[in-house]
């Protein structure tokens, strides 16, 4: 049986109630969830803002707060894509 893959990506600065639907949204929809939490240089280089939680913290809130995800990576979103 074929296990489906999904990939929630997002900057999760100050984590929401609106951030964990989105990963229980993505959930539901593939057997594994992986969140990517983008970084703090290209949340600064694509949305133009100084992130409030650093990466490090906002991976972690990610893991142990919404507990939706099986993991959790970090960094620039297209590194992620371009494996």
């Amino acid at each position: 049986m074929a296990v489906s893959i999904g990939y929630a990506a997002g900057a999760f600065d100050l984590f929401h109630i609106g951030h964990l639907n989105i990963l229980r949204h993505a959930k539901e929809q593939c057997d594994l969830l992986i969140a990517g939490v983008v970084s703090d240089e290209m949340l600064r280089e694509v949305k133009g803002v100084e992130p409030f939680v650093p990466t490090v913290e906002r991976a972690q809130i990610d893991r142990d707060g919404a507990r939706q995800a099986r993991g959790v990576a970090r960094g620039r979103l297209h590194s992620f894509l371009q494996r």
